[in-house]
């Protein structure tokens, strides 16, 4: 089974969370924008703060902080702040259990 596997380099699929803390009462229309960002594929309004969480994906390191960067831009007006939570592509979730 593991020969299967020679020679086939697995494909990088590189993902960050992004916290925003959006100007009250615009948290929809945030969500609206982002929603229609390339690489965004997550987009949850919160209760509290931070008030929108979104996620963005990408083949690359260098693809994920450009699209990244462009979906923070869209919504950079009506933002306070931002925390950017990438996640750990070196490790297995389901090896943690």
């Amino acid at each position: 089974m593991a020969s299967e596997n020679i020679g086939v380099k697995e494909r990088y699929v590189g993902k960050t969370y992004i916290l925003l803390d959006v100007v009250q009462d615009l948290a929809t229309n945030a969500a609206f924008t982002l929603s229609r960002s390339p690489g965004v594929g997550l987009v949850e309004i919160l209760e509290g703060s931070p008030n929108l969480v979104f996620a963005v994906t990408a083949e690359n390191r260098h693809r994920l902080a450009s699209l990244t960067t462009a979906a923070i831009s869209a919504v950079d007006d009506i933002t306070g702040s931002v925390r950017l939570l990438p996640v750990n592509t070196e490790v297995d979730a389901a090896m943690c259990i």
